[in-house]
């Protein structure tokens, strides 16, 4: 089902957001194009949903229509109970939402009260036997069971599961009972003098109000430990409580009225839930969502308050009253005496909508200003915005304004960029933003860097001699800030993308402390609000009503923590997860074949994956040899099962001033064995026959060399036979040298007592941590970097890596890195290139909207749930709106619908306009100045409907063209 109430909320906003430029790549202009058909086609459908869903009123149901009385109603599932007096006594009876049915459960004439209802079972209080007793009825058998036999009265039944709990008064006060019908025994819960009264039961906690104090408080008995605490400790009264999970609700009389206060188990704290002075009673609790009857408003209304956005919200506003409450999901049910006898009413809440991202980890840091893996990024960025940010449709990743209102500007010099921002933009916590929250942002980051032990992603905001890039922030305004700069650094508007650099509330944080991954909490202006951070388990979120761009589509976004990736896998599909980034390969075709799951293939992704060859101990010429003796087209073909594609630049496509048109090395035996020869290997040798090169690699090499990997790593170990065998062709041997990772990543990264010296060949990948060359030239190739695994040393590559950091013209760094990489690939050969995944994800074909992109950026604010089904819409529209034969009309018209939809996909947007002008539109338009004998639809509502949504549309479609 889709959120019909946020995706009509954010139409207009998100869709002058989303104006689209055209884009290179059809695949990607046709992904943002369904989302925009999704919001159009959902203006049309309202009016549809909103009169036929809800029925007689605008925002509620109906369930009984006996003039008799109905009241006191429980709801589980699609199932409502209630106790109904239309026999002249009262009597049970239940009305089943899914199929409309209507069920008389008691025919006793003797009277039935109070009914709750679990699962398929209903309890209630009966009065056949001259006394009260507890009844249960079976739907599930068709059975009716009496619970208790005590002849005194025994009433006010609740049910959870197996156990039925009521209040009793066989020992001459009242208290509380338990029978428990999986082992058939009962139970009395309470033993004090006094009385306690109006039970509720969720799992093993058993809640009731108690008078053992003078005055009436809430007690808990926990079935699973035998213990009994008190809740409440406040003198006045607090009474009728309701109990979900580890909250319970009960009404409180401390403040002179009655208010609806919350104790949460899991925190040990009290909420007052409701603060007006009037009379607010009866609650319910289901999840996040508490409901009540209130009398603020001189009668008796409906209430709900949601924790989750911390919105209360009026759910009836009938001038009669309407009592007691009770809720199950999305449903609300009460009593109401609108047409003068007490119904049953339903109210339906707008459909929240769940998404579970499956990931291997959990976030290592929450906080911005020290995360530094991808699983922190895809938690962080889902909340806290950055000034800029990319454009993840754009194959190039083009940068665009988010926290910024523009562009920024450049002084002369190159040493300042000045920035404005978008003013009415709020933190999740109220807090505005403005310059002085971007200031104080990037002041603590300065401070985290200047640390002894300097935050994690420092190397990014640093030249090579330890110079921090940003001298100062200045505040201009109250909505510009001026980056003033050490000295110029053309990638900083790059830089401003990363999550580093993102922008959290001032007021939700220690300026000098990190935020603890465990316990913390992260506050952004992101579309998602952060919740919870259960370790090794999830990070939940929901959605920020507040966004400055349009609450987004989903309501509840989880991120499930899997680390096994076949489980992974299997979580989505038998549906437990939503979506998956990277799926196996293993399951391409299960995932293919799955109609409720989408492959997406998206081109190819930024992480780049080679042979390093150390470049102190390997010469240049020796190198050369090795990346051409190496066969690649195996290694892609038979290794990587062809998901990849060959690298043929250390820079990938998808990254700013790629340029894959260098002659990269590919297998050439011949080149390879005259570039020995050159060396004084082999010569004489035939440079075409393997023989006499393969025999000297065993018996006597040119050369031995050690090819270190990390154990487990099947790719890398199967990159061992391949090099032994590949370069075996020119006379060398491979030398087998795997390792646990931990003693592979030493070497790498230096670590004493090892060092790179102890690598010669190496198999290693890189992920740009921003979309800039730089990025990964500087950090691969520089001879003062850190990460230069190669140790490569090359003075002109230094020269124009240095050159292109400070040179701000776009046109003029292009020539600069087109240089770089045409010497790295043809001159220095410092790694023999590999190759780069393709980017698959994989979702529930219920959702559309993702943003697949070359650096696997997760970005969840443009998911949606599956596109309105305007067939579904046609179809149902009642006969009377169409002329003559309803049935041929409604499917006509949907295949003509499907037509146009054929067309979107194809990219042939003239002829999907043309269908909607010249065929559909006249079809529904007599009421609109059209010609009304051409028309198949007559309700003039829905071709006022109808035509809006088709030229929505069409005026759409034509800014494509």
């Amino acid at each position: 089902m889709i959120n019909y109430f946020y995706l009509i909320k954010i139409q207009k906003s998100k869709f002058k957001k989303n104006k689209l430029k055209e884009l290179n790549v059809k695949k990607m202009k046709k992904i943002r194009i369904s989302i925009i058909v999704l919001t159009l086609l959902t203006l049309s459908m309202l009016s549809y949903i909103s009169t036929e869903v809800l029925g007689q009123t605008q925002d509620n149901t109906q369930i009984t229509t006996n003039q008799a009385d109905q009241k006191f109603p429980a709801i589980y599932g699609d199932r409502i109970v209630w106790m109904d007096r239309r026999n002249g006594n009262w009597d049970i009876y239940m009305y089943d939402l899914s199929t409309g049915t209507e069920t008389q459960i008691t025919t006793n004439p003797s009277s039935h009260e109070y009914p709750k209802i679990h699962g398929d079972r209903i309890v209630w209080e009966d009065s056949r036997n001259g006394n009260w007793d507890i009844y249960m009825y079976d739907l599930s058998t068709d059975t009716e069971t009496q619970i208790t036999t005590d002849p005194e009265r025994q009433w006010f039944p609740a049910i959870y599961g197996d156990r039925i709990v009521w209040e009793d008064g066989r020992n001459g006060n009242s208290d509380i009972y338990m029978y428990d019908l999986s082992m058939i025994t009962e139970t009395q819960i309470t033993t004090n003098l006094s009385n306690q009264w109006s039970p509720a039961i969720y799992g093993d906690r058993i809640v009731w109000g108690d008078q053992r104090n003078g005055d009436y408080d809430i007690y808990m008995y926990d079935l699973s430990t035998g213990t009994e605490t008190q809740i409440t400790t406040d003198t006045l009264s607090q009474e009728s409580p309701a109990i979900y999970g580890d909250r319970i609700v009960w009404e409180d009389g401390r403040n002179d009225n009655w208010d609806i206060y919350m104790y949460d188990l899991s925190t040990d704290t009290e909420t007052q839930i409701t603060t007006d002075p009037a009379i607010q009673a009866g609650p319910a609790i289901y999840g996040d969502r508490i409901v009540w009857h209130d009398n603020r408003n001189g009668n008796t209304d409906i209430y709900m308050y949601d924790l989750s956005t911390d919105t209360e919200t009026q759910i009836t506003t009938h001038l009669y009253s309407q009592w007691s409450p009770a809720i199950y999901g999305d449903r609300i049910v009460w009593w109401d005496y609108r047409n003068g006898n007490w119904d049953i009413y339903m109210h339906k809440l707008p459909e929240l909508v769940q998404f579970i991202y499956g990931t291997n980890s959990g976030p290592v840091d929450l906080d911005p200003h020290n995360a530094w893996d991808i699983s922190s990024f895809d938690v962080i960025e889902q909340v806290v915005e950055t000034l800029y940010a990319y454009d993840l449709l754009d194959p190039e990743l083009a940068p665009i304004p988010r926290l910024a209102s523009d562009f920024g500007t450049w002084s002369i010099d190159g040493l300042s960029y000045t920035v404005p921002l978008k003013m009415g933009v709020t933190f999740h916590d109220g807090t505005p933003f403005d310059a002085t929250a971007v200031k104080w942002n990037f002041d603590r980051l300065a401070y985290f860097m200047n640390l002894e032990n300097p935050t994690h992603i420092s190397t990014l905001y640093l030249w090579h001699d330890g110079t921090p890039i940003i001298n100062e922030v200045e505040i201009v305004d109250e909505y510009t800030v001026k980056f003033v700069l050490n000295k110029p650094f053309a990638p900083f508007e790059s830089l401003l993308c990363f999550s580093g650099s993102g922008i959290m509330s001032p007021t939700s944080t220690s300026p000098e402390n990190y935020i603890d991954t465990a316990t913390g909490d992260l506050v952004g202006t992101g579309p998602f609000v952060y919740d919870n951070y259960e370790v090794g388990v999830e990070v939940t979120m929901h959605a920020y009503e507040n966004c400055w761009a349009g609450a987004p589509y989903i309501d509840e976004l989880t991120f499930s923590i899997i680390p096994d990736i076949n489980v992974r896998n299997l979580a989505l599909l038998d549906g437990t997860i939503d979506f998956l980034k990277t799926p196996d390969d293993s399951f391409f075709q299960t995932f293919r074949d799955d109609p409720d799951i989408t492959l997406v293939d998206a081109g190819q992704d930024a992480t780049i994956r080679f042979l390093g060859m150390n470049n102190r101990l390997i010469n240049v010429s020796f190198r050369e040899a090795i990346s051409y003796a190496i066969n690649y087209t195996y290694m892609i073909d038979e290794l990587l099962g062809g998901e990849a594609v060959r690298l043929k630049s250390p820079i990938p496509l998808g990254i700013t001033n790629a340029n894959w048109s260098f002659n990269v090395p590919i297998l050439n035996l011949t080149r390879a064995r005259q570039v020995m020869q050159s060396m004084g290997f082999g010569v004489g040798f035939d440079v075409d026959k393997d023989a006499e090169w393969t025999t000297q690699a065993t018996l006597s090499p040119f050369r031995s060399i050690n090819y270190t990997y990390n154990w487990g790593n099947k790719f890398r170990e199967d990159m061992l036979l391949l090099l032994q065998d590949n370069l075996g062709k020119i006379g060398i041997k491979v030398i087998d040298a795997g390792m646990t990772s931990r003693e592979y990543f030493d070497r790498l990264l230096d670590i004493p007592p090892y060092s790179r010296n102890h690598l010669e060949l190496f198999w290693v990948g890189w992920v740009p941590d921003y979309n800039d060359p730089s990025n990964i030239i500087n950090s691969m190739f520089s001879k003062n970097s850190v990460s230069n695994f190669a140790q490569v040393d090359d003075d002109l590559v230094q020269q124009w890596m240095e050159e292109a950091l400070i040179t701000i013209n776009p046109a003029e760094r292009k020539v600069l890195y087109d240089k770089i990489q045409q010497r790295l690939i043809e001159v220095v050969f410092p790694y023999a290139w590999g190759y780069v995944r393709r980017n698959y994800d994989a979702h529930s074909s219920k959702f559309t909207g993702f943003q697949s992109n070359p650096m696997d950026k997760v970005w969840f604010y443009t998911v949606s749930s599956q596109s309105p089904d305007v067939n579904g819409y046609i179809q149902n529209l009642p006969d009377e709106f169409f002329v003559n034969n309803a049935e041929q009309r409604k499917n006509a018209l949907s295949e003509k619908f499907n037509d146009v939809f054929e067309h979107i996909n194809n990219g042939e947007y003239e002829e999907a306009i043309d269908k909607l002008k010249h065929d559909i539109r006249p079809k529904c338009d007599g009421s609109l100045g059209g010609n009304p004998r051409n028309d198949w639809i007559t309700d003039p509502e829905t071709q006022q409907e109808l035509c809006a949504m088709i030229d929505a549309l069409i005026a759409f479609l034509e800014t494509l063209i």
